[in-house]
């Protein structure tokens, strides 16, 4: 990639990492509000059991975030791609690393039992090398239009979420917090590849 290109990139990433947030301790603290995972199914086709288990996905998809870092590394490295690299580990991550925490949350306060949770995450964590299972291309834009795809799925799916709670609670505003960075997330990964595609429209295949 030509060296203005790179710039160009470094210069964006750049730009992103004073929209750097985390979701604070003490809002975690004010979502367990004793909801039923049979209340909040109430009028819905799905069961509580079902309801219970989308967010268990979700809990489990957030507790992987190294994993997927890991993998935007690879192709950051095999491509010199320091912008690439820097944007994940100085800003996707660190922004991603709380996401778990409200999904494991609101199962408590369903009435899963924390350790049994704490188990799965670890076996999953153990069970799965991501990076290795990942076939969507190392190419910086094909990492990018990847990571652009997933965060819109989460940023819907979380929104679907918190549709299951009254929109005056708690739990409905941290869900909306983390609905919110999942939304940025779509819009710089869209705008990282965009930045590539424009510097070299023979990108395009990659895509």
């Amino acid at each position: 990639m030509a060296q203005l290109a790179k710039e160009i990139l470094n210069s964006y990433v750049d730009s992103q990492f004073p929209k750097l947030e985390v979701i604070n301790v003490s809002a975690l603290e004010t979502m367990f509000e004793a909801y039923t995972p049979y209340e909040i199914v109430a009028g819905s086709e799905m069961s509580a059991e079902e309801l219970v288990d989308t967010f268990r996905l979700s809990l489990i998809t957030e507790s992987l975030t190294e994993q997927y870092g890991k993998t935007y590394r690879i192709g950051a490295n095999l491509y010199n791609a320091d912008w690439l690299s820097n944007y994940v580990s100085g800003f996707w991550e660190p922004d991603e690393r709380g996401h778990a925490d409200p999904f494991k949350n609101i199962l408590v306060d369903f009435g899963v039992d924390e350790k049994k949770l704490d188990v799965e995450i670890q076996v999953a964590r153990e069970s799965v090398d991501y990076s290795t299972k990942h076939e969507s291309g190392f190419h910086p834009i094909a990492l990018t239009t990847y990571g652009m795809i997933q965060e819109c799925v989460t940023d819907y799916w979380y929104e679907l979420q918190r549709g299951f709670f009254p929109p005056t609670s708690n739990t409905a505003k941290i869900l909306s917090m983390v609905k919110g960075r999942e939304a940025l997330h779509t819009v710089q990964f869209r705008n990282l590849t965009s930045l590539q595609l424009e510097s070299d429209p023979a990108l395009l295949p990659e895509i």
